[in-house]
């Protein structure tokens, strides 16, 4: 549940209307890259 709820936050924070949206801002601004 704690998952759901802070992926319900971030999502509404980014106005992102799925989690696919989310996903796709996340790459966009460098999320998860290791250098």
């Amino acid at each position: 549940i704690t998952v759901k709820i802070h992926r319900g936050h971030a999502m509404k924070k980014m106005h992102a209307k799925s989690f696919a949206d989310l996903v796709r801002m996340a790459e966009s601004l460098g999320a998860g890259q290791d250098y």
